[in-house]
């Protein structure tokens, strides 16, 4: 798990599109970027907030579902960041 000095995760999208993911929270619901680099879809997300999105889930052809998001490799983070691995 990649932690940034805020103490958020790095987590990454399956797909390299952009994706808004948003949680219900009071008093306002949270919207986390999904942002596109390089190929690599990365948010930074509160440790809070993690396990809801890691719950996401993706249908695909034939009704298999798979999960939409997974916590973000070093590598990929530096991918990202640097477009080198």
């Amino acid at each position: 798990m990649v932690k940034n000095e805020q103490g958020q995760v790095a987590l990454v999208y399956y797909q390299p599109t952009p994706r808004v993911v948003t949680i219900p929270a009071k008093p306002k619901p949270v919207n986390y970027a999904f942002t596109v680099k390089h190929a690599v879809s990365l948010a930074w997300v509160d440790e809070k907030d993690v396990a809801k999105i890691l719950a996401i889930m993706n249908y695909c052809c034939g009704g298999q579902s798979k999960t939409a998001f997974h916590y973000a490799s070093e590598s990929a983070l530096k991918v990202h960041e640097t477009g080198s691995y």
